[in-house]
């Protein structure tokens, strides 16, 4: 298409400039996995004549291992293929596996390996980082890589991070990993550059090696001097490209022609003892924050301050939304929530300790009633119920939520009403989640229901055999949310699309819903060149600062 061949040539001119590479963001649907294995296969031909040079590792999440594999094998020009560097066969010497041209990885991979490498390292880190980003040569001499860590043997000609959102935070094991390997070029790709505040881009800034913005003390004295998104647009410019679908082309035409996408906000009123219930866990989380404080789902004492407890009231808030039952879970770890989130509230100060003697018993009235019972049909259920037995029944819908305990009370409901569903989680393997993917798009007598987490919906799901989404809660992080709603419109959608959203007026889902908006602005801004008010800027860099 147009638009690829318009990356490739970008990609191609970025590769001959400093930092040679950059982050290709375009939309998901736009085709930039092809785009990146064109770049491999000129790269090729322009050497064809001489020695290679080295090869192209692309590192990508375990669930997009084998599709890129698969999809190198339709598009490359024989005999290149790309070799899977994964499982507990893989290449234990450097030398193996730089005698492939394309290497495909995970960053668990790349994660352990970088581990076992450190150990086995014999100068500093950064003294090998810089003598191996000159090598001419696809291998760096052994003597100071021993064991299985043969990726951080090889000078690559080009380190491709597909997804590369997983690594905005810098200080990550998998971050510092990548970063630490060697290549001429380097690219992030990924159509969610920014998630939550400006820093996520910093770390793609870092792995890159934009100097000087690589360095954290200029970062501190740049940033501080040049606040706001506008700053960033300015830096990012020349490394950053982006296309959006709705974007067109020259001929005035859409760049990837889809189908009709149209979000519906079905604003919920909560009632009885589901309102009783949320206002006495609101009161709850508005108390003043002692230093040590009691859950009162899970009982347990968490200590200190202000960000941990706000986690947890933000938690219990979102729950009493969805079903009560939720409330009767006694951890916190079913919200499969992002896990950078988590982590900043931990080390914010949340940790838990024994069962408390004594505290604040907000739940214990409520533990007897019927709506606390899985078999009761919340205001968020009932409205879902019906609204899938709207769906014409040639459709089939995607039931999506954060929540793993509320999917599989959605699943004991459609079970009552004899509606053939699947599941697929975090949890789900691999195998079988392809294996349930290719039921659902293919077998008209495969399920009409498919219940989706929003981790397992972040990548690597092609869902275009429904047109209905239903979006059970709602989740602070946008793109998060984008990546999922794009698993059913995108290339080889042929039915209107339909993302249906439900909140709770009145309740904490409407201000995340506005958090959203925000966040996505702020997005926009750097990656698209959008202007903030100065309005804009006063309510936003204060979430961008923690």
């Amino acid at each position: 298409m147009p638009h690829q061949k318009q990356a490739l040539s970008w990609m191609l001119w970025r590769e001959t400039q400093d930092p040679r590479g950059g982050i290709l963001a375009d939309a998901m649907g736009l085709g930039k996995t092809l785009t990146v294995l064109a770049l491999i296969q000129k790269q090729l031909e322009a050497s064809s004549g001489d020695p290679p040079g080295g090869a192209t590792l692309v590192v990508c999440p375990v669930s997009l291992v084998h599709q890129w594999a698969g999809e190198a094998k339709r598009h490359l020009a024989p005999p290149l293929r790309a070799h899977v560097h994964h499982g507990k066969g893989r290449a234990s010497h450097a030398s193996e596996l730089a005698r492939h041209r394309l290497v495909v990885t995970s960053y668990e991979t790349v994660s352990s390996e970088w581990d076992k490498w450190r150990q086995a390292v014999s100068r500093p880190l950064f003294s090998l980082g810089t003598q191996s980003e000159t090598a001419d040569g696809p291998v760096k001499p052994g003597a100071s890589v021993r064991g299985p860590a043969a990726l951080f043997g090889v000078s690559w000609q080009r380190v491709v991070l597909d997804e590369a959102h997983v690594v905005r935070n810098l200080r990550t094991r998998r971050a510092k990993a990548v970063r630490a390997l060697s290549s001429h070029a380097r690219w992030a790709v990924t159509g969610t550059p920014v998630h939550n505040d400006l820093g996520d881009l910093r770390s793609l800034l870092k792995f890159l090696r934009c100097r000087p913005f690589d360095d954290d003390g200029f970062w501190s004295r740049w940033s501080r001097d040049h606040p706001g998104p506008d700053s960033m647009a300015v830096v990012v410019k020349c490394l950053l490209l982006r296309r959006t679908k709705d974007q067109k082309g020259k001929d005035n035409q859409p760049l990837v022609p889809l189908p009709e996408r149209t979000v519906v906000l079905h604003k919920l009123r909560l009632a009885g003892t589901e309102a009783r219930l949320y206002e006495d866990i609101d009161r709850w989380s508005r108390l003043t924050e002692p230093e040590k404080y009691v859950d009162p789902v899970s009982k347990k004492e968490l200590y200190r301050n202000v960000g941990s407890r706000r986690f947890v009231a933000l938690i219990r808030l979102q729950q009493a939304c969805s079903h009560p039952a939720l409330l009767k879970r006694r951890v916190l770890e079913d919200a499969e929530v992002d896990c950078d989130d988590l982590l900043a509230a931990c080390f914010s100060g949340l940790s838990l300790n024994k069962t408390a003697d004594q505290g604040l018993d907000v739940l214990d009235k409520y533990s007897r009633c019927s709506e606390m019972e899985r078999s009761f049909a919340s205001c968020k259920l009932a409205t879902l119920l019906q609204l899938l037995e709207e769906v014409p029944p040639k459709d089939k819908s995607v039931v999506l939520s954060k929540w793993t305990s509320l999917l599989a009370l959605v699943e004991e409901h459609l079970g009552r009403r004899a509606i053939p569903c699947a599941t697929i989680q975090g949890s789900v393997p691999g195998q079988r989640r392809a294996e349930i993917v290719h039921s659902f798009n293919r077998d008209p007598r495969g399920p009409k229901v498919l219940l989706l987490s929003l981790e397992a919906g972040g990548v690597g799901l092609n869902l275009i055999g429904a047109n209905h989404m239903f979006a059970l809660d709602v989740h602070w992080n946008p793109a998060m949310e984008a990546q999922a709603f794009d698993r059913i419109h995108r290339v080889g959608q042929t039915k209107p699309v339909v993302i249906n959203r439900l909140i709770c007026a009145g309740t904490v889902e409407e201000r995340i819903l506005e958090l959203q908006a925000q966040k996505q602005r702020l997005a926009d801004s750097v990656v698209a060149g959008r202007r903030l008010t100065k309005e804009d800027y006063r309510f936003l860099l204060p979430l961008a600062s923690g």
